[in-house]
């Protein structure tokens, strides 16, 4: 049997597909509309969107959080889930990055790509960054560096509900541990390419 929060979402979808002004019109009698929305009620849910199915794909994620209050620009709250058969983080719709970003992490290849993805999958609002929509980041580290607006590593910076950080939780990530080195180093070589040009221009 059908719950309420089921029937409702369903009426939905199907106000979506038939609205309410033209729908009618093209049964002959009343008799013919019910039928045909009955038939639509007794459809799998598959056609729903993903923020009207009944139970929430989110209920079922093992999701992690990274919180900061440093003040004016440092502030973040982001949401995300790791997907283990891929290796890459899920940034989820909403979640809130600092706008100032460390010296450090200025001009690296990561800030780089950052700013791209602000500019395709965020808004800008005051001093906030809200993400528009769900980001697919390559590794956790990657996610947290967008977040944090520095050099992060990605298995420790994200905390789930119970204080566990991601690497308590997937134990078996030695060759992610690996990979974020990489991403580090990747990240690391603009600024110190563009150092050893001057100091060699200098020379």
């Amino acid at each position: 049997m059908k719950s309420k929060t089921e029937d409702i979402n369903i009426n939905k979808e199907f106000e979506r597909i038939f609205p309410l002004t033209p729908r009618k019109s093209l049964f002959d009698d009343s008799e013919d509309y019910e039928s045909f929305r009955e038939y639509i009620i007794a459809q799998p849910y598959i056609s729903l969107e993903k923020e009207n199915l009944p139970f929430s794909e989110v209920e079922t994620m093992h999701l992690f959080y990274i919180e900061r209050d440093g003040g004016v620009g440092r502030n973040c709250y982001a949401i995300g889930c790791f997907d283990e058969k891929t290796s890459t983080f899920v940034l989820k719709k909403g979640s809130k990055w600092v706008s100032e970003v460390t010296r450090g992490y200025l001009f690296t290849a990561s800030e780089l790509q950052r700013r791209i993805y602000i500019k395709k999958n965020c808004k800008v609002i005051a001093d906030s960054i809200i993400q528009s929509r769900d980001i697919i980041c390559k590794s956790p580290g990657v996610a947290a560096s967008f977040v944090l607006g520095r050099i992060a590593n990605g298995w420790k910076e994200w905390i789930d509900k119970e204080g566990c950080c991601l690497k308590a939780v997937y134990k078996n990530s030695e060759g992610c541990d690996k990979k974020l080195v990489g991403e580090i180093v990747t990240s690391l070589q603009p600024p110190i390419l563009n150092v050893l040009h001057i100091l060699q221009n200098k020379g």
